[in-house]
């Protein structure tokens, strides 16, 4: 299942309305490519996350369920990279997985670039995803 579809199907068990996407970069293209960059987004309990997501600082935790549970606060998150930055290699093959494969991992208790990238992850284990509404 694509990290989209995973979004997508998380949302539709929380009854959430809209399309959802997944904030990952891939080699080519960054996160912030993938959204609208003059919209306001914000978690499922309202708290406002920041607007257009290409900068490395939010105003907020990305640490709730499509559910609107809360994670653990050492969760990490697969990205890809800053969201203004393609995630060149650190992809996990483009999110495909295999053998060798590197990708980064941000933290959904940061604020900070660490939100985004916190250290690269090896082996593209399971870790959650960013799902945003598009």
């Amino acid at each position: 299942m694509s990290a989209d579809a995973v979004c997508t199907q998380e949302a539709a068990n929380a009854q959430l309305p809209g399309t959802y996407q997944a904030a990952l970069a891939t080699g080519t293209q960054p996160i912030a490519a993938r959204f609208l960059t003059t919209h306001d987004y914000v978690r499922v309990d309202g708290v406002r996350i920041g607007t257009a997501l290409t900068a490395a600082r939010i105003d907020t935790f990305v640490n709730l369920t499509a559910a609107g549970k809360v994670v653990a606060g050492d969760t990490t998150v697969w990205t890809g990279g800053l969201p203004g930055a393609a995630g060149g290699s650190q992809t996990c093959n483009d999110w495909a997985g295999g053998v060798g494969a590197v990708g980064i991992i941000g933290q959904a208790r940061a604020t900070d670039g660490t939100a985004f990238r916190l250290e690269s992850g090896s082996m593209c284990s399971a870790h959650r995803i960013y799902c945003l509404a598009i």
